[in-house]
């Protein structure tokens, strides 16, 4: 989990970096369902590479509810956010 959120910016190549993610996915079975969900460009890759494994990725849909709430001269904004379904890639 860690790992995953601290992808670095500065890396020009991905690949390198996802090799312990695809490690990970090895004891997965086919038309496993796989939750893929992040930096934008290590999810691209995962994502192409639980395809070509026949896995099948997947991501979270959301709604957001906005609240304004004016609080003397400042306005609070509260934004929640609510899991709609799972949608394949």
């Amino acid at each position: 989990q860690k790992k995953w959120s601290n992808v670095p910016p500065e890396l020009e190549n991905i690949k390198e970096y996802a090799k312990d993610f695809e490690k990970f996915l090895e004891n997965a079975n086919v038309n496993d369902y796989i939750l893929i969900q992040g930096d934008f460009g290590l999810t691209c890759h995962m994502v192409q590479y639980a395809k070509k494994k026949k896995l099948v990725p997947i991501y979270a849909t959301t709604q957001r509810i906005t609240t304004e709430i004016k609080k003397g001269t400042k306005i609070v904004k509260i934004s929640e956010f609510k899991h709609i379904k799972f949608r394949k890639y």
